[in-house]
């Protein structure tokens, strides 16, 4: 049989709500994405539309080489993979294409991070915070998530024993991973590589 994979992009980037997510929980990542490809071209979530205003928010298709991934600060990241058989994979897949075609039906659930962050959850038809949306996709493919999906932050994600963590760095340490994978041809994913930290500039 056949595998395939998809990939939990986490990141912490410079936005207003990733700011004050990140004052309120202290979580080192904020913000979940769903890759559906090994070349990660193909990256969801529940986020701003425009990555230059906050609204209006829902369903959008994220670029590791746009937006607030280049963002004057670096932002750090995580990436784990889930290993999927065809079905499974062809499931989640017709489940997001489909709400991409419709994207204009679908907002952000807002009152589901406010609920999530006090303990409880909150849920609306056609409504998801990024998180929520990932885990919601991961059960598509017939895989439990670590709690009910409008209950999961970010950080959630790395209690799922079936997730492999595969990267830790920056973004555009993860960009020039994926740049060298396209021209290897090959699935370069091993043991997660730390990149070491950036030397500091000297001051004058």
């Amino acid at each position: 049989m056949s595998e395939r994979s998809v990939y939990i992009l986490l990141t912490r980037t410079s936005s207003v709500l990733s700011r004050l997510i990140h004052r309120m929980t202290r979580a080192a990542y904020t913000h979940a994405a769903l890759v559906m490809d090994e070349d990660f071209e193909e990256i969801y979530s529940f986020t701003r539309r425009d990555p230059r205003y906050i609204l209006p928010a829902g369903l959008a298709r994220e670029d590791l080489r746009r937006g607030l991934y280049r963002a004057r600060k670096d932002p750090p990241c995580r990436v784990y993979r889930l290993r999927l058989t065809e079905e499974e994979y062809g499931r989640i897949r017709a489940r997001v294409q489909a709400m991409y075609a419709r994207r204009e039906r679908y907002g952000y659930n807002f009152l589901g991070v406010a609920a999530n962050y006090f303990g409880y959850r909150y849920t609306a038809p056609r409504r998801y915070f990024c998180s929520e949306f990932v885990a919601t996709m991961v059960r598509e493919g017939g895989h439990e998530t670590a709690m009910v999906p409008a209950r999961m932050r970010p950080m959630d994600f790395a209690a799922m024993p079936e997730l492999e963590q595969v990267y830790q760095g920056s973004v555009s340490g993860l960009r020039r991973r994926v740049a060298a994978r396209r021209a290897k041809k090959d699935v370069i994913w091993g043991k997660a590589e730390t990149l070491p930290p950036r030397k500091k500039k000297r001051g004058k």
